[in-house]
């Protein structure tokens, strides 16, 4: 098996060290949506998707992507390890 791409296990490990749990590769209902980490907070319940975001992507994508984890509660978060990210700035804030 595969490790996870650079990225991934960064952003659960500092999760966790945060108090949160943390997954890779969580789907959701139906696969309507895929978070590349889901941390959930102990104490409330919230989710958000950590997304190491390292092939190129447009900021109607990330976007799309981002409303699609919304309407199921995920808040997200997107890392990138890029100089120039064409969507920063551009990506909404919850």
């Amino acid at each position: 098996m595969d490790a996870p791409p650079f990225g991934k296990l960064e952003l659960a490990a500092a999760a966790r060290e945060a108090g949160w749990t943390a997954e890779l590769e969580v789907s959701g209902p139906g696969g309507a949506w895929r978070a590349d980490v889901l941390a959930s907070a102990r104490t409330d319940g919230l989710h958000v998707a950590l997304e190491a975001q390292l092939a190129a992507l447009t900021a109607y994508d990330i976007t799309a992507r981002t409303e699609r984890m919304a309407a199921y509660g995920i808040r997200s978060c997107w890392f990138s390890d890029r100089s120039r990210i064409p969507w920063l700035g551009e990506m909404p804030v919850t």
